[in-house]
């Protein structure tokens, strides 16, 4: 993500607390939500087993500049509307973000009509959950109604076009969500679904995906596309004030890309380029809370090659 130019990131899943040491070990900002199952996995056998852990985690890093918790139950098909309301109060104690999925695909969509009647955002606008602490990933399948909820809910969306559509999960409402005045975000799903964390293809490809699902070149304008990947992504993870725009007073979390590349040259319009023609590769300085994180495309304190190593061991073929 360093390599790429992401100076802050939300993350989701198990290891959160690993997570975050090697994150605050190379100096990178993250919201690191602490995944919840009902059902069991390799990491906690109960979602009461997966809340102990998430406090034990918020405790941990409650004082960190860089690090943040959230929680993060995993979605309708996995967890009951209990632990949704149990995650929720342990976030609104401590003042937490609450991450989930959500009408990432029609199955998802068709189990919640099926086991509750209502569809997804409905029914968990009932138990309490959406408000402006609340971000959801993907969003595919949503009717106008569920639209509005979200907009009065405050609730915010990352939006995943290259997942959805590696996964043929569907294409999310974007221009329906803008109109109502729902705040999108833009992420990428992670590796799993994606396989990389370059946030310039992910803006160039929401560009391009409503501009052709809906058939009109004006669609998606860059100027959107890159608030979607800046301010937006900073007010869904609640830190607007900090992060998200250059101005006096927020934290120094910065990139400098190179411009003397011939896929760069000539500059019309630098918006455009950022999200038509740069690459993360054309990120040469990351300046994070201040601190240069990476400079001449060398990241500070880790060892690149040690890590590639690492990571090359355990990989499981």
């Amino acid at each position: 993500m360093v390599k790429s130019g992401t100076t802050c990131f939300a993350d989701f899943y198990y290891h959160q607390d690993q997570v975050a040491k090697a994150a605050h070990q190379i100096g990178l900002r993250g919201v690191l939500g602490c995944g919840v199952l009902d059902a069991p996995t390799f990491y906690f056998k109960t979602a009461a087993e997966a809340l102990k852990k998430s406090r034990s985690i918020i405790e941990k890093w409650a004082n960190d500049d860089l690090i943040k918790v959230s929680l993060a139950p995993h979605m309708l098909r996995t967890v009951s509307l209990k632990t949704y309301q149990q995650c929720k109060k342990l976030a609104q104690e401590h003042k937490l973000l609450l991450m989930t999925h959500l009408s990432e695909t029609r199955t998802e969509v068709d189990f919640c009509l099926k086991k509750y009647g209502r569809r997804p955002v409905e029914v968990l606008a009932e138990a309490n959950i959406l408000d402006q602490r609340t971000l959801l990933a993907h969003a595919c399948w949503l009717t106008k109604r569920e639209i509005k909820i979200l907009a009065r809910a405050g609730a915010s969306i990352a939006h995943c076009p290259i997942s959805n559509m590696k996964l043929a999960s569907g294409i999310m409402p974007l221009s329906a969500m803008l109109k109502a005045g729902v705040n999108v975000s833009l992420g990428t799903d992670s590796p799993c679904s994606n396989n990389n964390l370059d946030m310039f293809e992910e803006m160039k490809t929401a560009a391009l995906v409503h501009k052709v699902h809906q058939l009109d070149p004006t669609l998606a304008k860059a100027q959107t596309i890159l608030d979607m990947a800046t301010i937006n992504g900073a007010k869904a993870l609640g830190l607007i004030k900090e992060i998200g725009s250059l101005e006096r007073g927020k934290k120094a979390d910065l990139i400098m890309l190179g411009f003397n590349q011939p896929h760069l040259v000539p500059v019309h319009n630098f918006v455009s380029h950022l999200v038509y023609a740069a690459r993360g590769s054309d990120v040469e300085t990351v300046i994070i809370n201040g601190r240069m994180v990476m400079e001449k495309r060398k990241i500070k304190r880790i060892n690149q090659d040690e890590v590639f190593n690492k990571v090359r061991k355990f990989a499981i073929f």
